[in-house]
């Protein structure tokens, strides 16, 4: 028998393996938490509790989002989000470093449509979701 403890936000706190009802019971009652008993092996990194039954989160995005009990799903936080437009942003702007090189055989015409694209990725708001963020459209 194993007993899964768990926080009011739905977290796993614990997963307390073997032993019997009455011994999860006191361990859960000296930590101060709600518990669950269940022969199922339960990992609290994919699963959770909602309205005291065990749940699967749903698959998880990529390694950068965290589970949100509250929505019941994965988010990124702004610092995540934050980093990952910069890394986006920084590899859309090596990728086009070429266009303002004197020797480049772009026309002025040209080379001032990348020059306005670039910009344009530099004043980008770099905490939004991903997702939400209206990249701006590379020169053809």
């Amino acid at each position: 028998m194993n007993a899964v403890l768990y926080r009011a936000s739905g977290q796993i706190a614990a997963v307390l393996e073997g032993g019997d009802a009455s011994t999860h019971a006191a361990d859960a009652e000296s930590m101060g938490l709600p518990y669950i008993l269940t022969t199922d092996s339960i990992s609290p990194f994919t699963h959770y509790v909602k309205d005291g039954v065990i749940t699967a989160m749903p698959s998880k995005t990529s390694d950068n989002h965290q589970f949100d009990y509250a929505t019941e799903s994965w988010d990124l936080t702004d610092e995540q989000a934050g980093k990952i437009n910069r890394d986006i942003r920084l590899e859309l702007l090596v990728s086009c470093d070429w266009t303002q090189l004197p020797d480049s055989p772009l026309t002025d015409g040209k080379k001032s449509e990348w020059a306005t694209y670039r910009q344009q990725l530099r004043d980008l708001d770099m905490t939004l979701n991903p997702n939400s963020i209206a990249w701006p459209v590379k020169p053809s």
